[in-house]
């Protein structure tokens, strides 16, 4: 954790919301180790038990979410603390999710007993994915308990292996049911098993990332309460936004004064947005967001090509064999990511991470809206954008053309 502070009382409360991060990632790794028990003695008791442990999960979470709201609140912490308290609420949320995937592990689990055929399944064929991605989980709660960035960035370069054990065993189970028809259903629901497993890997590698922005993280935001011993905040505001050091720096007011003429002052004085509390987490969290995409320059996207598609990231231009296409922002991201990431089976929940972001709550379904918008734009390269059916989508440049 961060350098000792002058109260020792938020030294305290530091060290007790890190505590129950922690807590709450031992728990979940019992339930991941509970999961994968289920699935190799095919267990129903067993399943059962990790379904009814994901309540206690959500309760984890709620609570340490309360517990960052009301550090924030009282402390309006800056700089190394600030970004400690922000991964922190990111890294329970991914936890959280980590939990949901052990939960539907569970209930695939179920879902194969259930179809009475599951001896018959290469279950045994997940072992070194089941064992990577715990491994990586593991990796990333003792490098967030040390907050140690290097052991972060050696768990980015593990994850691919995660996914090239999730890729092998698609192909794997492709075959497999194209050999024997009869355990479709039940082959599913163990594609869904491996899906559930390369989202934990992925998941460690968010908490990764996160430990990364706590150790080596710019301080690029500034949280200010109006009631402050000395000076107000709005006092310091405009000192901040006339000195040339601090002047482009984002300042959001985050205090107990709800009066429209007290938010007017507060803008005014140069806030970029304005908090009233009580508030949550998530709602601050989502505002940093907005702040930040305001005041940060737009990134080029690097060029890419997949066959004869290819992407111009400097000029927002998309061609098809040389000819020019007409792709509008939404699915121009959308094809940024698929062709970035090709070859590969993404589900509509990473799509939402990936190019709307974890933090918008829409329908799943809205990615398929945008996948047909993107195929119409795209023209005849529109085939290589594939549906697997059951689980996503995928960009390829193999293509089964027909005559």
């Amino acid at each position: 954790m961060p350098d000792k502070h002058l109260s020792t009382q938020f030294d305290s409360q530091l060290n007790n919301v890190s505590m129950r991060v922690m807590e709450l990632g031992g728990l979940v790794e019992s339930q991941i180790r509970q999961a994968v028990y289920a699935l190799s003695e095919f267990s129903v008791e067993v399943a059962d038990q990790v379904i009814a442990t994901e309540s206690r999960v959500n309760m984890m979470e709620v609570d340490i979410d309360r517990e960052l709201a009301s550090i924030i609140g009282r402390r309006q912490p800056t700089a190394v603390d600030l970004r400690l308290l922000l991964a922190i609420s990111k890294t329970t949320a991914n936890l959280e999710r980590v939990g949901d995937e052990a939960e539907r592990i569970a209930r695939m689990v179920k879902s194969i007993i259930a179809d009475g055929m599951p001896r018959a399944l290469p279950s045994s064929d997940l072992r070194t994915a089941i064992e990577l991605a715990s491994a990586l989980l593991r990796k990333a709660l003792d490098a967030f308990a040390r907050l140690d960035a290097v052991s972060a960035v050696e768990i980015l370069r593990e994850d691919g292996q995660v996914d090239a054990e999730f890729d092998g065993f698609v192909r794997k189970l492709i075959t497999y049911m194209m050999e024997d028809p009869r355990t479709i259903s039940s082959s599913l629901d163990l594609l869904f098993i491996a899906k559930a497993i390369e989202r934990i890997g992925d998941h460690a590698k968010n908490i990764a990332e996160f430990i990364i922005f706590i150790v080596k993280g710019a301080d690029v935001l500034i949280l200010l309460d109006w009631m402050l011993p000395g000076e107000s905040g709005v006092t310091l505001a405009r000192k901040w936004r006339s000195d040339p050091r601090t002047k482009s720096v984002p300042i959001i007011m985050l205090t107990a004064k709800v009066d429209e003429n007290d938010k007017v002052k507060g803008l005014d004085a140069g806030a970029d947005d304005y908090i009233t509390k009580p508030f949550s987490v998530s709602e601050m969290l989502a505002r940093i967001r907005a702040v930040l995409r305001r005041r940060a320059p737009e990134q080029a996207v690097p060029n890419v090509s997949v066959g004869e598609l290819t992407l111009d990231g400097a000029t927002y231009r998309v061609s098809y064999q040389g000819e020019p296409l007409k792709i509008g922002p939404t699915e121009f991201k959308l094809l940024s990511y698929l062709m970035h990431h090709a070859e590969r089976v993404h589900t509509r929940s990473q799509l939402l991470d990936k190019v709307w972001g974890d933090h918008v709550f829409i329908e799943e379904r809205t990615v398929d809206v945008h996948i047909k918008r993107l195929r119409e734009s795209l023209g005849k390269a529109g085939v290589m954008v594939e549906t697997v059916r059951g689980t996503g989508y995928r960009l390829t440049a193999q293509v089964t053309r027909t005559t």
